[in-house]
């Protein structure tokens, strides 16, 4: 059944096997354990100490190697990777399907202390991808990108991964170098986060705006004291701040003395409300 995709149905004939007794249960615990692992992932909580049982028994015949590896994945697939990870050492070809376990189901603690060191063993993509992921997001970016770069994962895919790692070493060149071409709004984004720690304001504030964050557009642009385009197209009550911070208009040179002065007045009045409304934006504290 499981040669045929029906993970479900085998697991089905190896516990009624597993149950009856006899001599191929080792078999049957084998084939629990590979059903498992080609269908839901889940198996009995008993099932790891049953297969080491079984392997005790085995020592040297033609079960040995693949109980062993059995009981690597049955750890895994019980949430006790630390013995998954001991047993290993019986058999250290199962490595590849354990990270694939460990890559999603692991805690963190326990990812972080097998997977600071990349093994030098051949590991799907998928799974590279995923570790490298988790070990970023983790705060150890150095770590993920020595996952990414051990594997063959696609630029799209891990491009991404790799530009965050890039950024959260500070690393500005590389990560723009990473994101060339790609101008998606995730990719705009750390662009721009990139460009502020190169200290080009103006142009993080740009990418700040194609990807969608005119909050941190309009910061960027306070922060260049790009003053006019803040009053332009920038969020109140900086806009009007903005606004009254540029030079004065020229007076109206058909209005008379008195009119000019009061126009002077207003606008100064303007300028005071404008200000106290940014200070008490500013200095309010958030809802």
């Amino acid at each position: 059944r499981l040669a045929t995709g029906d993970a479900d149905g085998a697991a089905k004939e190896a516990m009624t096997a597993l149950s009856a007794g006899g001599g191929d249960v080792p078999d049957a615990a084998i084939m629990l354990v590979h059903a498992a692992f080609a269908g839901d992932r889940v198996v009995p909580s008993d099932l790891p100490a049953t297969i080491a049982a079984f392997l005790i028994d085995a020592r040297r015949t033609d079960r040995e190697a693949r109980l062993a590896r059995a009981l690597v994945l049955a750890f895994a697939m019980s949430d006790d990777f630390e013995a998954a990870f001991d047993a290993l050492a019986e058999s250290p070809q199962t490595a590849p399907e354990l990270w694939q376990l460990a890559a999603d189901a692991a805690t963190d603690d326990v990812l972080l202390r097998h997977a600071l060191i990349v093994p030098s063993i051949t590991i799907d993509d998928d799974t590279v991808l995923r570790i490298a992921g988790r070990l970023q997001a983790l705060g150890f970016p150095q770590q993920a990108l020595g996952w990414l770069g051990r594997g063959k994962a696609p630029a799209a895919e891990a491009r991404m991964i790799a530009a965050r790692a890039h950024l959260a070493l500070r690393d500005a060149r590389a990560t723009i170098l990473v994101l060339e071409g790609d101008r998606s709004k995730e990719a705009e984004d750390i662009r721009a986060r990139a460009l502020l720690q190169l200290g080009d304001v103006t142009a993080a504030a740009a990418a700040f705006d194609r990807a969608d964050l005119a909050e941190k557009a309009d910061a960027a642009r306070r922060a260049a004291a790009e003053w006019p385009l803040v009053a332009e197209i920038g969020a109140e009550p900086w806009k009007t701040a903005a606004l009254h911070a540029l030079p004065p208009r020229p007076a109206d040179p058909t209005a008379g003395p008195i009119a000019q002065a009061v126009a002077l007045s207003d606008d100064s009045a303007a300028s005071m409300t404008a200000a106290t409304a940014l200070l008490d934006a500013v200095l309010s504290p958030a809802p």
